[in-house]
């Protein structure tokens, strides 16, 4: 099984967040921790770090040069909050093992669709939070029947995998509602699921049938010693230069009808 942890990326730094289900935001905290201490401490335990990059999310715009240096030294899962098929090629050129594609951010299905098709290295991700699908694109269905009819769209698809992440559960200790997970697993895809994972649960998740877990480091995070950029450098090659961060406004997803 797959145990990947979720490193959420703001102006080339890494932030813990939380989930506000209110008004459909994601808020990221007042502490920063440099990627390439988080990236080197996180590859020495696991081969591979999930990228999720807020600045897409929140500007629709991909941080293209930290996606390069993470793909240099390790196989990095890039989360890049496409709206539409085309937003795929960078992160895949930058050296994306896999490139996430999300229903909270992709303008349509159809346009999922298109990026399936357009490569072979997408990873579908349904985003769920009070118990529906959130997604920008309007459905004729809601809660678990939305669930469904997105699982079986989705199977229809050329696609291996899927992810499922609760939102609300970012923060907490107990992991997605069970008959959700059953009927992920029941569409023959290797599933992953994230939102109150805790690795010592990855035994259970695995007996379940999921193919692997996402893990939000907020924890990890808590107690690491900020470092400096420049300070500490895993890497031989020069560091990029980010712009220091400014706006730590509660970071929120599209609307949603």
């Amino acid at each position: 099984m797959k145990v990947i942890p979720i490193m959420p990326i703001h102006n080339g730094k890494v932030f813990d967040i939380s989930y506000d289900n209110s008004d459909n935001t994601i808020n990221i905290g007042t502490e920063s921790h440099d990627v390439y201490s988080v990236i080197s401490m996180l590859g020495a335990k696991y081969d591979i770090q999930y990228f999720l990059d807020l600045n897409a999310l929140k500007f629709q715009e991909q941080q293209i040069e930290i996606m390069k240096e993470l793909c240099k030294v390790n196989e990095v899962w890039i989360d890049p909050a496409v709206r539409t098929s085309e937003e795929i090629i960078d992160p895949l050129i930058a050296g994306g093992e896999w490139v996430i594609v999300s229903t909270s951010s992709i303008n349509s299905i159809d346009e999922l669709e298109e990026a399936v098709d357009l490569s072979d290295r997408i990873i579908p991700a349904i985003h769920w939070s009070q118990g529906q699908v959130i997604h920008r694109y309007k459905s004729s269905s809601t809660g678990m029947e939305d669930l469904r009819s997105h699982i079986k769209q989705l199977s229809k698809f050329d696609v291996e995998s899927l992810i499922f992440i609760d939102f609300d559960r970012i923060n907490a200790t107990q992991g997605p509602d069970k008959r959700i997970i059953e009927e992920l697993i029941d569409s023959g895809l290797n599933v992953y699921l994230g939102g109150g994972v805790r690795e010592q649960d990855v035994l259970t998740y695995s007996g379940l049938g999921a193919s692997g877990v996402l893990l939000f480091i907020n924890e990890l995070l808590q107690h690491m010693t900020r470092t400096r950029p420049g300070h500490h450098k895993p890497f031989p090659h020069e560091e990029p230069v980010y712009e220091p961060s400014i706006q730590l406004n509660p970071l929120g997803f599209p609307e949603f009808h």
